[in-house]
């Protein structure tokens, strides 16, 4: 009796960790989704941004809203940076922060690029930034979704 207590204990414990994983992992997927679909309506937005026009205030009113859409994917890639990702993929969590990092850098460039004293050196790095950030991301993808990571 006493051992088939102790064996239905380790079920249901089992049991229960199993579906606290699954829902983990499901809260996961759906994290990565949400980032995922806010990063394609963030690039979306950027890519309307069609009314740069030769006078000044063309320009500046185009400025603003490139900076507000890059602050917006800034934003999103903290939120990536900070998810807790599932024991399942840890090994992943390091990209995820070195991805925030460098779209932190590459918006704070960008911003520098086009509100202060544009510069060809600080496009170059925001854009260095910019790709490294991307890089991970897709990485971090990859990875999750079951491809090999090295043949993107």
């Amino acid at each position: 009796m006493k051992r088939l207590l102790i064996l239905c204990l380790c079920c249901v414990f089992l049991t229960g960790c199993k579906s606290n994983i699954d829902y983990e992992t499901t809260r996961f997927h759906a994290e990565i989704n949400s980032f995922c679909d806010n990063i394609k309506e963030i690039d979306e937005s950027i890519n309307k941004i069609t009314n740069i026009t030769a006078d000044e205030e063309g320009l500046k009113e185009a400025t603003k809203s490139l900076m507000n859409q890059m602050d917006r994917l800034k934003d999103e890639f903290t939120k990536f940076a900070n998810m807790d990702f599932p024991t399942e993929y840890d090994y992943l969590e390091k990209l995820a922060d070195e991805a925030g990092s460098y779209m932190t850098e590459a918006v704070s460039a960008y911003h520098k690029t086009y509100e202060d004293n544009y510069t060809e050196s600080m496009e170059d790095y925001a854009q260095q930034n910019y790709s490294r950030a991307y890089k991970r991301v897709q990485f971090i993808i990859d990875s999750i979704n079951g491809k090999d990571p090295n043949a993107s």
